[in-house]
């Protein structure tokens, strides 16, 4: 069972509908608090992390959640819908915080908000409409190819967000200015409102009559028990965890683009520049991915890409205000970066299909929760290191110069955490080795 294009590019919607929610809080939800609502950036970090702690019993709730979920629309495809308005409604709170309070009160909504958007909000939908994907397809290069598109659109998405936000919040009354806020948060609650219920109505679940004849025996609470013990004792769920993990913490620290830029680069606008490079690389990259993974296989397909990321960012690390310098890497790190993002969704697939050939039980909702556990922790933790890092450096908001030291520490998270983190990435991929089952698993599943 199989997706068409046309289903591929709805379910590629959704994953851009609440995606685009994630990218506005990464890249520019701390500049607001900073340098609009004046909030300090260690409390920001702080708080995002604290976040992150509530998202691990939030993201494990929602994942049984969806184990027990039997409808007429799925067993996941139902929560894209539920939680697409609400989390429309959090991303405008979210950017809204009320001038009039006091510094306490202004702590204690920013919190609350957050916590609203991330820890519920942003969990229902991500969690579901990941968990959908091994239930839309059942066949591993469809698979591949629906994450391509998904991912070929979310990137694209991300990097017009990117290079458009500034020029947009300027046209609105720039930076200061809280209408400007408003009215971008408002566009971009309203288009991922329509994005997810476009997903929600034009995709469909496909396994219900499969499971009905060979995963769907016992009661639906054994099912669960029995998929969980089995997870519990894979290392493979724990590698999914982890990779996920350090994939977020960068998305957590993206919002030092914006500081990069302006306090290195010398130029704040050379986000969309740098924007529309890396959609370009992603664009050429994406297609030819899955060929790669047939031909090499995925694991060793990302030890090749991802050793090449690690020595673009040690260049870029020798020079990080060489503007042409920057713009190739950037341009040759995504290129070697997206067969990471390409494989990781298919990855947790492989995982649940794994999960059904050893012990006849799908997890799909439990096994997403794992990623999202993995997300949600590894972008508080980066967006922690976000805030603790520019406090250290000695980042002034109202500075027209930042001091060497807060330079430094902007480079060193722009650049060099990254490289770090694609060194655990590589050696997580190294044990990742599923891929010699894959012959007995398609044949269990064609049965």
């Amino acid at each position: 069972m199989k997706t068409s294009m046309t289903e591929k590019i709805f379910y590629g919607l959704g994953g851009v509908g609440y995606q685009m929610t994630l990218a506005l809080s990464n890249a520019f939800l701390t500049l607001y608090y900073t340098d609009s609502v004046l909030i300090s950036a260690s409390f920001v970090g702080t708080m995002m992390l604290a976040a992150r702690l509530l998202d691990g019993a939030s993201d494990i709730a929602m994942g049984f959640v969806i184990e027990r979920t039997q409808t007429r629309f799925g067993k996941a495809r139902p929560w894209v819908m539920i939680g697409a308005l609400p989390l429309a409604l959090s991303v405008v709170l979210l950017f809204n915080v009320p001038s009039g309070l006091a510094p306490l009160s202004k702590n204690v909504y920013v919190f609350l908000t957050y916590i609203f958007m991330s820890v519920i909000c942003y969990t229902i939908t991500a969690l579901a409409h990941a968990a959908m994907l091994p239930r839309i397809s059942l066949v591993s290069v469809d698979r591949n190819l629906t994450t391509v598109v998904l991912a070929l659109m979310q990137g694209i998405m991300t990097a017009a967000l990117v290079g458009v936000f500034a020029p947009l919040l300027k046209a609105f009354g720039g930076e200061s200015s809280q209408n400007a806020w408003t009215a971008v948060s408002v566009m971009i609650a309203a288009a991922s409102l329509l994005l997810l219920t476009l997903c929600f109505t034009m995709t469909k679940e496909k396994l219900a009559a499969a499971e009905s004849g060979k995963s769907g025996t016992g009661t639906k609470k054994e099912s669960v028990k029995a998929g969980l013990s089995f997870l519990l004792t894979s290392r493979y769920f724990y590698i999914i965890i982890f990779l996920y993990l350090t994939l977020a913490i960068t998305n957590g620290t993206a919002g030092i683009g914006v500081y990069f830029m302006r306090d290195v680069l010398g130029d704040a606008n050379l986000m969309g520049i740098f924007s529309i490079t890396a959609v370009v690389s992603m664009i050429i990259m994406m297609p030819v991915v899955p060929k790669f993974f047939e031909m090499f296989g995925k694991r060793k397909t990302l030890i090749y890409s991802l050793s090449a990321v690690i020595a673009v960012k040690i260049v870029m690390l020798f020079f990080p205000a060489n503007l042409p310098i920057q713009l190739i890497c950037t341009f040759f790190g995504t290129l070697m970066v997206v067969p990471l993002w390409v494989a990781t969704p298919p990855m947790i697939c492989d995982l649940v299909d794994y999960g059904d050939y050893k012990r006849g039980t799908r997890t799909e909702g439990l096994t997403t929760s794992a990623s999202s556990l993995g997300t949600k922790l590894g972008t508080g933790i980066g967006s922690m290191v976000l805030g603790a890092g520019l406090t250290m450096g000695g980042y002034d908001a109202l500075a027209n110069v930042q001091p060497q030291s807060a330079i430094d520490a902007i480079i060193f998270i722009m650049i060099g955490i990254p490289a770090i983190l694609c060194a655990l990435c590589l050696v997580l991929v190294i044990f990742w080795d599923l891929e010699k089952f894959k012959p007995e698993i398609e044949k269990y599943m064609e049965n």
